[in-house]
Order: C-alpha cells, then structure tokens, then sequence
C-alpha cells in the first residue's frame, strides 16, 4: 500500500489520457442509468436516451474542464470524475417529471407548431419565448418523441456552460486545482440549478452562461467576443437586461471598444433571420421581448422582492407601485455606473465581480413583475462572489435560500416556514452590506495592485498623482508621499504606464533648498523599474521608451 501511494502521488495523465479514462467513466454512468432506470421512473426507449445523453454530458463535462491542461495528478481526475457523476445523477433522478409550466404551455406550444408545415410556424406568434427557443420548439414538433425529456437535455448542456465560464472566472483569481473543481461544481451542485433546468425544464441557465461568458471574455480584452456572448445571451432572455450595468461599466474602462457594440444588433438580426425567411415581420419576431415586458401585472410573483414588504403574501393594485418599481431599479442602475465610473481608476478584478453581483440581485429585487427563477443570475454570481470574497461565505447562502424557497413551493409545496418578508429583510442585509463595501472601498480604499482602467485613464490617474508628489517634495517611488498627498487618485506604480509629466510646472511655490536631492525631477521617479531593478538614468533611450511603452496594467 506504501508503494502504490508513492507512485500514485507521481502518476500523471496526459489530456488524451484523461479523455480515454473519461471515455470509461462515461460507460460506467451509461450502465448505472440503465440498471437503475426503474426507480428513476424512466422506461423503454426513454430510458436509453436519457442514459446516453447523461452519458454523453458526462464525456463533455469531464473534456471542458481538463482542456489546456497537459497533466493532471491522478487523485484530481478520480475526484472530479466522482464528483461530477454524482450532481449528473441528481439531475438524471428528476428527468421523469412534468411540470405545470410544461403541461400548461410548452405542450400547447409545441402541438400547435406541429399543425404547421415547414417553417410556417414561425411565422405565427405561438407563446411568449424568444425566436431562438421557438426554432427549438420547432425541432420539437417535427421530430416527436418524449417532449418532457428532450426540452430538459437542451437546458442541461448550458448547465456544463454556465459551470464552465463560473470556473474560468475564478482562475483569473487563482489556477488552484482545488479552486477549479469546487468552482465548476458548486454551481451545478446548487439547489436552484438542478431544479430549473432537470426538474422544471427552464432554459434560465442559457442567457446566464453567455453572459457569464461575455463578463470572461471582456476582463481578458476580449472585447469582440464579449459583446457577441452577451447578445446571444439576450437573444434567449430579456433577463440579460440584469447585466446591462456591467457591459456598459467594463465600456467604459475600455474593455469593449465602440467597434465591438455593433455586435450586438447584427447577432439579435441573425437570431430573427430566420422567422423573417420564413414570412413574419422583423416587428413580429421581436414581439416576444415586448410581451414579456408586459405579460404579468403582479408587483411580485412567487418572489421575496421587496414588494412583499409592501404587499406581504397577498396583492395590491399593480399601477399604484409599478412606475416607483421602475424607477428604482432604474435609479440603482444608474447609480451603480455613475461610483464606479467616477472611481474607475479603482476597479480591479474583485471589485468587478463584486458590482456584477450587485447588478444582478438588485434589479430584479427592486422591479416589479418579477417571479420566481429571476433571482437565477444572483443565484450563480453568489458563488463567483463567493470565491473572490471567502469572508463573506453566508451571502451565497442567503441568496441561493431565498430563491431556492419560491422554487420549492411551486414544484412540490415546499417550505412555507420562513415567510418571504423575512427573506426580502436578509437580502436588504445583504445588498446593504455588499454595497457598502464596494463604495467606501471605491471612495476611501487604496488603489488596486492590478488596476482595469484603460490606458488613458491610469495615464491620467498617475500624473495627478506624480504631480502630487513633485509638489509635495517626496518620492513615489520611495513609497515617502502617503503622508503628504492624497491617496484619493492613486494608481500602483508598479502595473501602469508612467506618463510623462512637466515637473517643471509641478515646482513648489516656495523656494527649495539648495540640495537638489530633495527636488523630486522624472529621473528620481523613475529611479527604480516596475521589476525592481535600479535605473541609473543615464541611458536616456529607455527613459523615453518607457515613458511612451504599453500598458502593463
């Protein structure tokens, strides 16, 4: 046993190593549904199918998350593996269930999608889903079979995807193994997760995984690809409205670029090309958002928004409140853009995620006619926040129970013990709280080591600060100026561009002493270089280059 542990703590595998081992974990999963179809209530030709998607999903699961890496220690694999087939499994247990937004809509949808021929379906507005959804609708109607399962396993594999961009996001924290696995399961391991996409047959998960998507591609520059995810995420769901405060904030530091915006209106004139062949007008084939916006006149439905502080579990008249609704999601938009970007010479990467939790929860809290699965996008930016904030480990908690409590008694008569007051004053808590530490660390903190501003704005953040300290007769390098200036504008001199500064024009008004070591010139700034190394000055070249070089920020 000694030995067989020594080797194993040494044994690696390559990624066609790990795909051949996954191919086997796979078979594994395939025979176990199929052995235990019985008690999973799925039977004959259902039954099959469904071990062979899970099995399939499984495969997938286990190549995403290995891809790029070229060895991996043998008890990562076997513990991810497990891990996995086991919140596989939890889904595969509720594939047999229909739910009554199945059995009343989507059945309907799909039978009269079926009494068309061709592509004339589309032309027609049959319920209030999106035209990407209905072209699936569609392929629904034409190819038969077991409706209920079909439309689950097309929500699952967004599940992988959403899991996927939750871990991509955290590596750019921390490549820790540990960290990897635990964020590519919890989401999928997350009450709220399971139950919409297995259990109820939701596509929730879909606009929240491109648009989680978009957030991964914007922080890493990619700005093209950022916009594309985020429209294909709207294409899908007006819900991507709740990371509108986001997108506009990383514009605004020069993560997307004006160029990449137009982006977004050619993808949403794709996804309706389509329904526009096949006879509908464009106006009818973006009806679907304008129904949406109007659909349901309850200031809440089946949620613990802070109109249950207002309405307790019962209703009011809707007109009385829907405008203010509006209004104050609106104002807490608005006013979440306007701090971060008058402070955005302080955004890192923390701070970022911190503002897209934010956004997603308080949105949807303070809107009306808002129901129970529009709190989904908190639910999964819970954990992000989770991982970039460890202290804060109840928040996840909070959220993910007052959005798995509306859950639960819409399925299966749930819970009714925690009255949704109660969840409405925790989440206040908690938006309060999240809030507030992100304004006094935006206003009063200091400057993030790995700033996200654009290269312009760390320009101009560092010469207010250079000047500061040519005025006050201190060094900034020499770390001697935290005393004399203010640390209002700081940008870490270490990650950005030192821009060139008139020192001349920055002299002190009252005459200096004689010792010219005190006068703080661009030579001393520049004294030492952002890896440490001493600089001379002699060499005016590379004084100049790094004045004008790229950002390292």
């Amino acid at each position: 046993m000694k030995y067989f542990s020594y080797y194993a703590e040494r044994l690696k595998f390559s990624y066609m190593s790990k795909l051949v081992l996954s191919s086997f974990f796979a078979a594994v999963m395939l025979a176990f549904i199929l052995l235990t179809g019985s008690s999973l209530r799925l039977y004959d030709t259902n039954l099959f199918v469904v071990a062979v998607f899970f099995a399939l999903l499984y495969f997938a699961g286990m190549a995403i998350f290995f891809y790029g890496k070229s060895t991996e220690k043998v008890e990562t694999i076997f513990v991810f593996a497990a891990l996995l087939a086991a919140v596989l499994y939890i889904r595969s247990a509720l594939m047999y269930y229909a739910s009554a937004d199945y059995n009343t809509f989507l059945r309907e949808w799909i039978a009269q999608l079926t009494g068309y021929k061709g592509l004339e379906g589309l032309k027609v507005t049959i319920g209030d889903y999106t035209m990407p959804y209905r072209y699936f609708l569609l392929i629904l109607s034409k190819i038969g079979g077991n409706h209920v399962t079909q439309i689950k396993m097309f929500s699952l594999c967004f599940d992988l995807l959403g899991a996927y961009y939750i871990m991509k996001i955290v590596e750019l924290k921390s490549k820790s193994t540990a960290f990897r696995i635990f964020a590519f399961i919890l989401p999928l391991l997350a009450p709220t997760a399971f139950l919409n996409s297995a259990m109820w047959g939701q596509c929730d998960m879909i606009y929240v995984a491109f648009c989680l998507g978009g957030i991964y591609y914007a922080l890493k520059g990619k700005g093209r690809a950022a916009v594309i995810m985020a429209a294909i995420g709207f294409c899908f769901k007006l819900q991507t409205v709740f990371f509108a405060p986001v997108f506009l904030i990383l514009f605004f530091i020069g993560k997307i670029r004006w160029r990449d915006l137009l982006w977004f209106p050619a993808v949403v004139l794709i996804s309706i090309t389509p329904a526009v062949l096949a006879g509908a007008s464009p106006i009818a084939a973006l009806s679907p958002y304008l129904i949406q916006v109007q659909e349901y006149r309850h200031l809440s439905l089946n949620l613990p928004s802070v109109w249950v502080l207002v309405t307790g579990e019962g209703e009011i008249p809707f007109d009385n409140f829907n405008k203010i609704g509006i209004m104050l999601a609106g104002a807490a938009a608005v006013s979440l853009v306007y701090i971060a970007y008058k402070y955005r010479h302080k955004l890192d990467l923390r701070r970022i995620i911190n503002i897209t939790f934010i956004s997603v929860l308080i949105i949807p809290f303070l809107l009306p006619r808002m129901h129970d699965r529009y709190f989904f996008a908190a639910d999964m930016m819970s954990l992000v926040y989770f991982f970039y904030n460890k202290k804060r480990w109840y928040v996840p908690l909070v959220v993910l129970l007052s959005s798995y409590i509306p859950y639960s008694r819409f399925l299966y008569s749930g819970p009714k013990f925690v009255p949704y007051t109660i969840l409405a004053l925790m989440l206040i808590v908690v938006l309060a709280m999240t809030l507030y530490e992100l304004v006094d660390e935006l206003m009063n903190g200091p400057a993030p080591k790995k700033p996200l501003c654009s290269k312009e704005d760390c320009r101009v953040a560092k010469r207010i600060l250079v000047r500061e300290a040519a005025l006050s007769g201190c060094s900034v390098i020499e770390g001697t100026c935290e005393d004399k200036i203010s640390l209002s504008t700081d940008v870490d001199l270490a990650e950005v561009e030192l821009d060139e500064v008139d020192t001349e024009s920055a002299q002190p008004e009252t005459e200096p002493e004689t010792d010219t070591e005190t006068q703080p010139d661009e030579t001393q700034l520049d004294g030492t270089d952002t890896d440490g190394s001493e600089n001379d000055g002699s060499d005016t070249d590379s004084t100049d280059a790094e004045a004008d070089g790229t950002e390292k920020g």
